[in-house]
């Protein structure tokens, strides 16, 4: 056997083994991708008979009741977010006006 048969053996080796692993790495990850899709389609049918199990009236009032839940911490938030750019924006024009008056000097009494 010569160097060049040598050679040629270890590349169609290498291609095969490569072959192989791209084969199972595609075989774990459909593998995967079949049992997250059959989790969430138990959590679906599962939340479907817990929902049934509630009158419609009561499964209505729920869901407004957690629509006002979060209405009620979107608008907290977004008057904390609204407080903050207030500050924000007076902080921001207090150092303009500083940039202004460093020229000046200041008179102070000492006693």
């Amino acid at each position: 056997m010569t160097d060049e048969d040598i050679k040629n053996q270890a590349e169609e080796t290498a291609e095969e083994v490569k072959d192989e692993a791209e084969e199972t790495i595609e075989a774990g990850e459909s593998a995967f991708k079949d049992f997250v899709h059959h989790q969430r389609i138990a959590i679906e049918e599962l939340g479907k008979a817990i929902e049934s199990l509630f009158p419609k009236d009561f499964r209505d009032h729920t869901r407004k009741a957690g629509e006002a839940f979060i209405e009620s911490f979107r608008k907290l938030f977004e008057s904390a977010r609204d407080d903050l750019e207030g500050m924000m924006n007076r902080q921001k024009d207090g150092e303009e006006e500083g940039k202004s008056a460093e020229g000046s000097k200041v008179k102070v009494d000492i006693e």
